[in-house]
């Protein structure tokens, strides 16, 4: 869904993007995933937003855990917001570990102008 105004306000989600790991499953305003480590990733917007100062979502799906073949609960959060640009991670749980790693999908959605 595109950007809609109320107002002088810009309101809607104005990037999203459904991905497994740099995998864009679907999308509105990417125009890429990268990876940047083991749970880390680099969403690059296809339209560069008017400030960084957006709302951002992360989701994230179970998955395998690295390596071990284990079921994890990941969380996610974002970082290095920018206005081209923001770094979204997911930091597994299991067994009272805590470590980055890569679920099997994950979601964001960053509101803004």
């Amino acid at each position: 869904m595109a950007g809609f105004t109320v107002g002088a306000d810009q309101v809607g989600c104005q990037v999203w993007v459904s991905m497994n790991q740099s995998t864009i499953i679907d999308d509105y305003n990417v125009a890429s995933i990268t990876d940047t480590g083991t749970g880390n990733y680099t969403v690059t917007f296809t339209t560069s937003l008017a400030s960084a100062t957006y709302g951002v979502s992360v989701g994230c799906g179970g998955g395998v855990g690295a390596g071990s073949g284990s079921s994890f609960t990941y969380h996610g959060t974002s970082h290095s917001p920018a206005t081209g640009s923001c770094g979204v991670n997911a930091t597994a749980y299991n067994l009272g570990s805590t470590v980055l790693g890569d679920p099997g999908v994950q979601s964001v959605l960053i509101f803004g102008n």
